[in-house]
């Protein structure tokens, strides 16, 4: 289950201390569902060098995010640094006019380093400087896919960001961990290890 209301949310804020303490981390991510006040100061910190690595996934529609997420002008911004930008099909429509071409072609010519667009069962695409790469989704037996995409991006980060795999390892990894975690109910129903991911796409 994923629960999102009142206000702890839209009042969240960032000050000194938080991006000192971001500025530690290996990787800050952030979805377009943070209030804008709190993506504009990671954006912020990112071009001044303040955090070395900035993951963003707008994770839902435009018309979703008005008054509450992040705005247009703002992940306009994000995209001249952001490290890894994360998209679903529905979003990228919003956003970019259409789907992945049209997303993978706008994120080329930002010049964006890292990209995932991805398109649930028909898996996803990645986009490095210009080279693109189809990852296909892994079949499995699907029992609720709610946080399958929160834990692709989550495979991405660990092997594409942390660990330097190619891209299409990185997305099979990310894409297997997926697969897994539609397995059981709930957004956390079966998140896998990474041994687990290992040996299931050992067995494909």
């Amino acid at each position: 289950m994923i629960v999102a209301g009142g206000q702890s949310v839209p009042n969240l804020r960032l000050d000194a201390r938080d991006i000192e303490y971001a500025g530690d981390a290996s990787v800050v991510f952030t979805s377009a569902y943070a209030p804008d006040e709190v993506v504009s100061k990671l954006v912020t910190a990112r071009e001044r060098r303040e955090i070395s690595t900035l993951v963003f996934d707008l994770a839902g529609p435009l018309s979703e995010l008005e008054g509450r997420g992040t705005t247009p002008e703002t992940i306009d911004r994000l995209l001249s640094v952001v490290d890894l930008f994360v998209v679903g099909e529905v979003a990228a429509h919003s956003y970019f006019g259409g789907g992945a071409d049209e997303a993978v072609a706008t994120l080329t010519q930002r010049n964006v380093s890292r990209a995932a667009v991805t398109q649930g069962s028909n898996g996803a695409r990645l986009l490095e400087g210009d080279i693109v790469t189809d990852v296909p989704a892994f079949e499995v037996d699907v029992n609720d896919t709610t946080g399958a995409g929160d834990t692709f991006t989550a495979g991405l980060i660990h092997t594409w960001l942390l660990n330097d795999y190619s891209a299409r390892n990185a997305g099979r990894f990310a894409a297997a961990a997926a697969a897994l975690n539609c397995a059981e109910p709930g957004a956390r129903g079966n998140l896998p290890s990474e041994p687990d991911v290992r040996e299931f796409i050992e067995t494909q």
